[in-house]
């Protein structure tokens, strides 16, 4: 049997539907041999997953960060990191403390103008979650009040709205800041999901070019919400600037991302057990 190979993974340290151990269970389960844990803003998964990892699993440290972005979204996937680096340590604090004043603006947000409104107790619980809190969090309370009745459905209804009238009062670190970071920390800074910064192909081509002056060192090619099409065409994108190459399903779990599986991507269509990022970190 293939060493299947996913390097985008959530556990419940960030918007994940479940903790380490039951992480570690699915990944068995799915085939996959080779992966990397990265949960949002937030190291403290990859601590946790190790006590369960079995002979013959391969772990890769990683981070997934978000930085500000006019339209779209820019997340930077960190791979092979120092998870006891100083600097990136102190930043992911500050990542988290945002990220728990953003929450707060959304609760605020959803009661002055949809009237929408928790009990101090579940506010309490949300604001005090261990590891990262963000807006999928939100989204089960309202599935929970019967506002809603997915999580796709929330961020359709609310949160899209909601988040796109606080973030810029929010103070969110740069693509170029979030490459430093991860560089500094010994890592390997890689563009996660391209489809997700809603470019054009030249005006993505464009814009790696330009993360790449700034230290950028690979691309999630292979993505679960990115069609065979698609990574073809990234995949032309790597090649022109020499970047490497890496594959992810961005599992959340069947609350979060129902229709997304460990070790699928494309669209669930393939199974990748080669990519050249996996290739490099073994190398170094």
């Amino acid at each position: 049997m293939k060493n299947k190979i996913d390097m985008h993974i959530h556990s419940y340290i960030s918007d994940g539907d479940y903790d380490t151990k039951k992480v570690v269970e699915l990944i068995k389960e799915s085939g996959v041999k080779t992966f990397s844990l990265t949960d949002h803003d937030n190291i403290l998964g990859n601590f946790e997953i190790m006590d369960h990892l079995d002979e013959g699993m391969e772990f890769i440290t990683g981070v997934e960060m978000t930085a500000y972005i006019e339209k779209g979204e820019l997340h930077i996937l960190g791979y092979d990191i120092d998870l006891n680096n100083k600097e990136l340590k102190k930043e992911l604090v500050n990542q988290d403390n945002l990220a728990r004043f953003r929450v707060k603006m959304l609760l605020s947000y959803l009661s002055e103008v949809f009237g929408i409104k928790f009990s101090k107790e579940e506010e309490a619980t949300l604001l005090n979650k261990k590891g990262n809190v963000g807006r999928p969090e939100v989204a089960k309370l309202l599935i929970k009040h019967s506002y809603v009745s997915s999580v796709r459905e929330a961020f359709a209804k609310y949160l899209i709205e909601a988040h796109n009238n606080i973030k810029n009062a929010i103070n969110y670190l740069s693509g170029e800041e979030i490459i430093a970071l991860i560089k500094d920390a010994g890592g390997v800074p890689v563009l996660a999901h391209p489809i997700f910064l809603q470019k054009t192909i030249d005006e993505l081509d464009e814009y790696i070019g330009e993360l790449k002056k700034y230290g950028l060192m690979g691309i999630e090619v292979y993505h679960s919400k990115q069609s065979t099409e698609y990574s073809e065409k990234l995949l032309e994108i790597a090649t022109k600037y020499d970047l490497l190459v890496s594959c992810g399903s961005d599992y959340h779990g069947p609350n979060v991302k129902p229709d997304v599986f460990i070790g699928k991507v494309a669209n669930n269509m393939l199974e990748i057990d080669s990519v050249s990022l996996v290739d490099y970190i073994r190398s170094r």
